[in-house]
């Protein structure tokens, strides 16, 4: 409980939670298809296909081969 409060407020304060829409869904599911990947991968490209959509410039990954291989679109995959 305590790891749940400590999350709660020094996280969950400075994130914007976006839904994530149908289109964007479906985007990363095609991704994933076109590019030959399976399993996991698909959450990689959730979060690139979410940061697409919210026009993001960069995002940071301790995944950067994962990313990568997505093959962002006008978004620079850096490290922390």
């Amino acid at each position: 409980m305590e790891a749940a409060q400590i999350i709660e407020v020094s996280l969950m304060t400075k994130f914007t939670i976006l839904e994530i829409s149908q289109g964007t869904y479906h985007k990363a599911i095609r991704n994933v298809a076109d590019l030959g990947f399976r399993s996991g991968m698909i959450y990689d490209a959730l979060h690139l296909a979410c940061a697409e959509a919210e026009g993001c410039e960069r995002i940071y990954t301790f995944n950067l081969k994962n990313l990568q291989r997505l093959e962002p679109k006008g978004i620079v995959v850096l490290s922390p």
